[in-house]
Formats: C-alpha cells, sequence, structure tokens
C-alpha cells in the first residue's frame, strides 16, 4: 500500500467524521464548558470571578462534612454564579482590594462543642472578633463593603437556648456592627435537634429559593420565614456586653407571636414560591412569623402538645438498620451473637462471664432517646436526644407486648439459616434474658420500673445499661439482675470530648451517679470504652472512679470497627463507631493493649480486682 492509499478515509469514515464524531466532540466541550460556570475553581483571588455581577459567594465551616455536601447542594441548585470556599482559606482582606459590587455572601456555620465554632474556623472567628474589639476599626466601615451577607447557623437546641448556634449568632453580629449587610443581611437558624424532617434541608430549600426567585418582595417574605428563631425567647450569652450595640439593634428583638408556621407550612411555603404566592397565616399586628417545629407549645397558656419521638425519617433509618420499632420511643434487635449461637457457634461476652444463653437473650430499649452524642456511637446517629423526656410515654405493657412478639417474628425469620441447631431453635422461642441498652437511654423512659416488673414476672432476668446522666433514676429504680454504668473517659475534660454531653453539669451528674451505683444492692457493673488519643492514659483516674462505686464486675472494652468482646471481673470487650464519626483506625486499641490497660488497672487496684475471664472473638 502506497502513502497516499494508506493515509486516505473512505467516503463511510468522512460521514462518520463529519456527522458523529465531530458533533460528538462539540457536545463534550460544551458539557463541560457548562460545568465548569456551574461551578468555577473555588478561588476568591480569581479576577475573572470576582467581577462576576450577583454572584454568589458560599463560605462553609465543616467538621464530619455535612455543611460542606448543604454548601455544594446550595451552589448547584441556584441560577447565579455561585462558588464554594472553604473557611479556612477564606482571606477577605484580599477580595476587599477587588470586591464584587452585587457579590452576596453566605456563611454556613455548624456548631461545635459549648456553641464554640469547629475547629477549621477558629482562625477566622478570633480574627473576626479582634477586628471588633479593636478601636483603631471604625465602626461600620471595615466590612461596608460587603451589601449583602446572610448568615445560616446550625445547631442542637437540645444543648441550651444559650449555646443553641452561639457561633453564629455572635458572627452575625460582628458583621453588623463592622459594617456588613447594608442592602441585605439575615441571620437563619437550623436546628438539628427537631423530630421533624430534615429541618435544615427545609430552610436550605427555602434559602434556594430565595436566590432562584426574581420578586423583591417575595424575598423579603421568605426571609422573613427564614430568620425567625423558634428558640428566640431564650436570651443567648454574649461574649461582650456594647451598650452602643443594644441601642442599635434594639428595634429588631424578636417575640414570639401565637401563631405558629410548621414545618409542614414551610414547605407549602417554599412549594408555592414559584408563582410568587407565599400564604402565611398571620393574626398578630406586627405580622411576625416564628418558625418552629411541630408539636412545641407556642405559648405559654396553650396546652403543652407532646409529639413522638420516632419519626419517619428516624424510623427510617433505625429499621435499615435491622430495628423493629414498637409504639413511639422503644425498639427491639436480633444481635449478631443470637444467629451464631442458633447456629451452634459461640455466644457474646455475656455467655463466657455470665452464662447467659444469646439465643434466648432478646436486645431492646424502651427508649430510643439519649442525653450524649458519644463519638463512638455505633448507632449512626440516628437516635434522638435531650435531657428530659419530651415526648409521648408508651404504655408499658404496649411495649413489652410489641418488643416480645417482634422478637419472636426476627426469631422465626431465621428458621432457614445455614448450620441452624434445632434444639436451639425451640429453646430461642422462650425469652429468658432482656439485654435492655441498644440504642438510647432506657432509665428516660418515666414508667421503666413498671416495665421491668413485667420482665420479672414472665421470668426474665434484666441487664440494663445506663450512661450515667440520671442519678436520681438510678436510686428510683428496683432491683435488676445486673445494672450497668458507661464509663466512657475518666476525668472531665476527656469525657466532655467523648461523650459530648448534653447536660451543663455532666460531670456531677456523672460522679453521682457512679455514687448511686455504690449504694445498689444487686451485682453493678462498670463499662469502659477504650479510645486511643481519647481516654487511654487515665488509668490512674479510672482507678478513682473504681473506688467511688465499688462496682461488683468492671467490663472493659476497646472501641473498633467490629463488635469484639473482652472480659474481666474485670471484664472487657469492644463497641463500633458509627458513620460521620470523627474516630479512625488510629484510635482502634489493639487487643494487647486493652489487655494491658486491664493488667496496670489491676496492680493499682490491689487485690480487690482480677482479670477473671477474656473474650476476644472479632
Amino acid at each position: 500500500m502506497d502513502a497516499e492509499n494508506r493515509f486516505s478515509i473512505t467516503e463511510e469514515q468522512e460521514t462518520f467524521y463529519y456527522f458523529i464524531l465531530i458533533p460528538l466532540t462539540l457536545l463534550v466541550i460544551i458539557l463541560v464548558d457548562r460545568y465548569h460556570n456551574k461551578n468555577p475553581v473555588k478561588s476568591l483571588n480569581n479576577p475573572n470571578v470576582l467581577e462576576a455581577q450577583d454572584k454568589v459567594i458560599i463560605v462553609y465551616s465543616t467538621y464530619l462534612n455535612n455543611t460542606f455536601k448543604l454548601a455544594n447542594k446550595l451552589s448547584k441548585n441556584i441560577l447565579q454564579k455561585s462558588e464554594v470556599v472553604s473557611i479556612a482559606n477564606l482571606d477577605l482582606d484580599s477580595v476587599a482590594k477587588n470586591p464584587s459590587k452585587n457579590a452576596t455572601f453566605v456563611f454556613l456555620l455548624p456548631t461545635h462543642t459549648d456553641g464554640q465554632p469547629c475547629p477549621d474556623s477558629l482562625i477566622f472567628f478570633n480574627w473576626l472578633e479582634d477586628l471588633k474589639n479593636d478601636h483603631r476599626v471604625g465602626k461600620g466601615t471595615y466590612f461596608k463593603w460587603i451589601k449583602r451577607i446572610i448568615i445560616f447557623g446550625i445547631g442542637d437546641s437540645n444543648y441550651g437556648g444559650d449555646r443553641f448556634c452561639l457561633n453564629s449568632r455572635n458572627v452575625h453580629k460582628w458583621f453588623r456592627y463592622l459594617g456588613a449587610g447594608e442592602e441585605t443581611e439575615s441571620l437563619i437558624l437550623g436546628d438539628t435537634s427537631t423530630n421533624d424532617e430534615d429541618f435544615v434541608d427545609v430552610k436550605l430549600n427555602l434559602l434556594i429559593e430565595y436566590f432562584n426567585e426574581q420578586a423583591i418582595t417575595a424575598r423579603e417574605e421568605i426571609l422573613r420565614v427564614l430568620e425567625h428563631d423558634p428558640f428566640a425567647s431564650n436570651e443567648v450569652e454574649s461574649q461582650e456586653d456594647d451598650d452602643d450595640e443594644e441601642e442599635e439593634f434594639s428595634d429588631e428583638e424578636e417575640k414570639e407571636s401565637e401563631n405558629v408556621v410548621d414545618l409542614e407550612d414551610m414547605g407549602k411555603v417554599a412549594k408555592t414560591l414559584n408563582d410568587n404566592k407565599i400564604k402565611v397565616e398571620e393574626e398578630d399586628t406586627d405580622g411576625v412569623v416564628i418558625v418552629r417545629s411541630k408539636g412545641r407549645k407556642s405559648t405559654a397558656t396553650e396546652g403543652k402538645v407532646f409529639k413522638e419521638m420516632v419519626t419517619p425519617t428516624i424510623r427510617g433509618n433505625l429499621e435499615k438498620q435491622g430495628y423493629k420499632i414498637v409504639g413511639s420511643h422503644s425498639g427491639v434487635k436480633i444481635c449478631r451473637w443470637t444467629k451464631a449461637m442458633l447456629r451452634g457457634r459461640g455466644g457474646c461476652y455475656k455467655h463466657t462471664f455470665y452464662g447467659i444463653d444469646s439465643h434466648r437473650c432478646m436486645e431492646s430499649t424502651p427508649s430510643l432517646a439519649c442525653a450524649n452524642k458519644c463519638v463512638f456511637c455505633w448507632r449512626h446517629g440516628t437516635n434522638p436526644v435531650g435531657t428530659e423526656w419530651k415526648w409521648q410515654t408508651d404504655e408499658p405493657e404496649l411495649i413489652y407486648d410489641g418488643i416480645t412478639k417482634n422478637h419472636y417474628k426476627m426469631i422465626k425469620t431465621l428458621k432457614g439459616l445455614p448450620g441452624l441447631v434445632a434444639e436451639r431453635f425451640e429453646e430461642a422461642k422462650k425469652i429468658k434474658h432482656a439485654a435492655l441498652s441498644l440504642v438510647g437511654e432506657p432509665i428516660m423512659y418515666p414508667r421503666i420500673n413498671e416495665l421491668l416488673n413485667l420482665m420479672h414476672q414472665d421470668e426474665v432476668s434484666t441487664f440494663m445499661v445506663t450512661n450515667a446522666q440520671f442519678p436520681d433514676a438510678i436510686r428510683n429504680l428496683i432491683p435488676v439482675t445486673q445494672l450497668y454504668v458507661s464509663i466512657d473517659a475518666a476525668t472531665k475534660d476527656s469525657l466532655k470530648k467523648v461523650d459530648k454531653p448534653l447536660f451543663r453539669d455532666f460531670w456531677e451528674r456523672f460522679i453521682l451517679s457512679l455514687q448511686a451505683m455504690g449504694e445498689r444492692k444487686e451485682r453493678t457493673v462498670y463499662r469502659f470504652t477504650l479510645v486511643k488519643e481519647y481516654n487511654t492514659e487515665e488509668i490512674d483516674q479510672y482507678v478513682e472512679l473504681v473506688k467511688i462505686g465499688k462496682p461488683d464486675f468492671i467490663e472493659v472494652k476497646g472501641f473498633v470497627y467490629k463488635f469484639i468482646q473482652l472480659c474481666t471481673n474485670l471484664n472487657f470487650s469492644v463497641t463500633f463507631c458509627g458513620v460521620g464519626s470523627k474516630i479512625r483506625m488510629s484510635n482502634v486499641p489493639y487487643y494487647q493493649e486493652v489487655v494491658s490497660f486491664v493488667s496496670k488497672m489491676c496492680e493499682k487496684l490491689g487485690d480487690e480486682y482480677e482479670i477473671s475471664c477474656q473474650h476476644g472473638k472479632a
């Protein structure tokens, strides 16, 4: 073949190039260009970006990456050009040299411990606070070039009104003091504690509608719905007192009206915005709208309405994890050790330590709520939290009947399990033991004693676990077969770091709970969970805690991504970490490290305790 023929193309190839390949290439180029226009390079130093008009600059702080996802959702769903910037990389002084006249700044700010900012935003927060307190910086001038600013705070009101979104409130206040928001300024607070579906997402969707809405009056109405705080009646502790500032903003103090826009109504508001129609019932002359999760009391005189603890979202998440929900706040689940023992294999640590047959054990809880947000929690963060019982209360008979029936139903579904031992399957049809732990805090259930009596009358032994935050409830509890207290750290600072408790006086409650355990007459157990870099260096402090409650047994667990068990008189074992936790494999103690910890603790405790048993199955 000569050179000319080698490089020639046929008529069919030419048709393919002109009508298929070239158009396809152009289509790819167009799609890539559109993607980059919608998602520009995320750099505030890009002059082409800064020259854009009506641009939205979305600044986010994050700890578990959730706010980053919200920021990107906002960016992708608004019509304006936008860019997403980490607050850790934000340099407003550089932006000020070439500001975008019509840019809107949106700050998405989650709340960390005690209302403080997340670690990635500490430098920015300190810088902003220093600016506000610097007498050389003129009031109302430094950020005058930021004409539009929206602060979207995200927090959990269960930690208290004065800590709820405190960091976001302060940032909003400091920006206003320094002159930002001459045209538009707004503070939006999203409460993650509400049991209504996706409360933060609903507010974010309304914010998206705000940016996509062209009518000014409609935009103003959306902001009015968004920015009112259902917890505004709680006085928020400020980090400083500024009389001039209070005088300047006193006309914006909010008062709750008797009418409430429930979460469902917020959804309707968002749905009708495309027609520029916002229908919000208002009877107060001042027209104030309070956005509040459904079920909250709107006035002091109005009868209190108790809501269900388990919402459709929580129910769906827990059912995916294998839970059967009973009533409005209880649950039951088949343990993997139950399945293992039905197949003729070993049981869990309770079998090794105490002779409990795992295939005859029911794992359940009458309260799916808890008073802590432990960093190693293996329940995927799907359970509600609270410092008191604020939900509907189901009858003990309903709970016991529901958890036992659902347990038996789940046992029946295992009939075809490979390797099933027929004798054990028959034995499993009669529950002999109840482990009251699972997700949540069982002792929070107001009628826990009645439920325990029903179990004892049915000749079911009871092991109950509490998290040492309800000392009075421990004292008022009737005798159980064995009472556990979870001890996740041995010092106040480390306990706060590991458990993230909702109670302010968590340490005092913790110590009082241990003292109450020491007064109990039945068998008592301390359960430690070891997390490297969090609480494994506190052996001496653990020893002091043991002296307070003087438990009959101590079970020492090591955190891990699988469930492993160990044991002692001293006893020890392991727990699983849920999705979204900051805990990593580097925080997992090796088996021998757990054994070493227990051995050292035994030495310090003298002859009172010794290692009696280990359960190291993975």
